[in-house]
């Protein structure tokens, strides 16, 4: 899954400060943060310092409910303290600070751990832990996102760190001993996460230094040396669908996450991807696993580089799907017959459910209460890219797949500014240049935004598979196994 944060209009604006000074230290940012880890009280002190820039007030955002519906994260933000008159709403998820003048005005609050006990749900992996020998935070909880247009910059020292080595994905080869500078963005779209037993890799691919934070479970299958082997192969394959080659360095955490009854989930970051897994697990990198891996780091191009607005996750999250299935059958990762009776499964839950004709902008709403409103986006946009890709293979016969369509509208969007949307009016005009113009408004209206499920035996197929109808669903049978894999190549 995943959600940008949602920008706000501005209320008030922080302006640039040229220097902090701090324990002898300079640092060239907007907000300025000290960091206090204390294992014993299960909380991370924090210490933040900035010049406002009118005399009136700064109003700053705790947490983001989007990320796993938490409307109850505020409960970790506490003992707030401010040199200056201060108001906090917490219904709201605000923190307001009135002031006059231009003089710094510092905020002092704690973060505490609200881990719950008993069976956890996947949501539940977005709360702080905070204790003697492990630490993960996402940073949306545990800095403070100031209302403003501008882009800003924060910087993060810590006082006093944990007994053992950090990761944060916005500077992931510093282990908290070094002063960083990041924008604001960067910094509450990460991860800061450590442990006893977690590993700390370096992986070089390409000209980049990428990272995977990984702790293990004990069980002999379970190892970061096959988690390393599995980043370095999926992650190229990545880097060479999108023509992309890694200029960044990306961050793959992946850990144990107690009392909970599913097998691994994750969010994707910027530069990141953060997952948890079953304690209790003995082989890691199934199929399934692995899928749930590559399409969450596939949350790197389309979801952060390639995005339509919040209410396309038919997009966001479908086309990222197939393109998991993409890339994990070239490697390897997804077997043929696993192939088959993923997409069989898909089928039987998308034509199958009582809210499939549920229209696009009613799903929103809806997506955190669980159940199909959840999966809808996932199932109707795999099925969608997958008529799309066999559509576009035909027209162009065999010359061209998905993967142009999909690397045009990339350069799309890099005109328009990463992470900027692109429109749907964008998309589709994108689209009509591989498939007849008078068909692809309507196809695109009628499936994806109104609802209307395809019939899929109507549709011409990507090479070496097959469609049939038996009991009013389709099944999918790959005939020639050489040359269905051969496609994705």
């Amino acid at each position: 899954m995943n959600f940008k944060i949602i920008a706000l209009s501005a209320l008030s604006a922080l302006c640039c400060i040229s220097c902090t000074e701090k324990n002898n230290e300079t640092y060239d940012a907007d907000l300025n943060y000290t960091l206090l880890y204390i294992p014993e009280a299960q909380k991370v002190h924090v210490k933040l310092k900035y010049h406002p820039v009118q005399n009136d007030s700064t109003v700053l955002v705790y947490g983001n409910p989007m990320f796993g519906g938490q409307i109850d994260i505020f409960d970790g933000f506490q003992n707030a303290v401010s040199s200056a008159e201060m108001k906090v709403d917490k219904d709201n998820h605000l923190i307001i600070v009135y002031h006059q003048g231009d003089e710094a005005i510092e905020l002092e609050y704690d973060i505490i751990d609200t881990q719950k006990e008993g069976p956890n749900v996947a949501s539940e992996m977005f709360r702080p832990m905070i204790q003697q020998d492990y630490f993960f935070c996402h940073g949306m909880n545990l800095f403070l996102q100031p209302q403003v247009e501008r882009e800003m910059t924060q910087s993060v020292r810590w006082q006093s760190l944990p007994n053992f080595p950090l990761l944060a994905s916005f500077d992931p080869a510093n282990r908290g001993d070094q002063v960083t500078i990041k924008t604001v963005e960067q910094s509450l779209m990460s991860i800061i996460t450590g442990g006893k037993g977690f590993d700390i890799v370096e992986i070089p691919i390409g000209d980049t230094n990428n990272y995977l934070g990984f702790k293990p479970n004990g069980h002999p299958d379970v190892t970061t040396e096959k988690v390393k082997g599995y980043f370095e192969t999926a992650y190229s394959a990545m880097c060479d669908f999108w023509q992309d080659p890694a200029t960044r360095p990306f961050t793959l955490v992946i850990a144990p996450f107690q009392h909970t009854n599913h097998s691994m989930s994750g969010t994707a970051l910027i530069d990141c991807f953060s997952s948890k897994y079953n304690p209790d697990t003995k082989i890691l990198l199934t199929e399934n696993n692995t899928h749930t891996l590559t399409h969450e780091i596939g949350h790197h191009w389309i979801g952060m580089k390639i995005t339509l607005d919040e209410r396309h996750q038919w997009f966001g999250e479908g086309f990222n799907d197939y393109l998991t299935y993409w890339l994990n059958t070239s490697k390897g990762f997804r077997s043929e017959q696993g192939f088959e009776e993923e997409f069989n499964k898909l089928f039987e839950n998308y034509f199958g459910s009582e809210i499939r004709d549920t229209p696009n902008d009613s799903i929103l709403t809806h997506f955190w209460e669980g159940g199909d409103y959840t999966w809808l986006p996932y199932w109707r946009g795999t099925i969608f890219a997958f008529c799309l890709d066999g559509l576009i293979s035909h027209q162009s016969d065999g010359k061209q797949s998905l993967r142009d369509f999909m690397l045009t509208l990339k350069q799309k969007a890099e005109a328009n500014g990463e992470g900027k949307p692109l429109s749907l009016e964008t998309f589709i005009e994108t689209l009509a240049l591989f498939l007849p113009e008078t068909e692809v408004n309507s196809l695109v209206h009628r499936h994806m935004i109104d609802g209307q499920p395809l019939r899929l035996d109507k549709v011409p197929l990507i090479p070496g598979c097959k469609i049939t109808y038996e009991n009013q669903l389709p099944h999918i049978t790959i005939t020639d196994p050489e040359l269905f894999i051969s496609h994705f190549k």
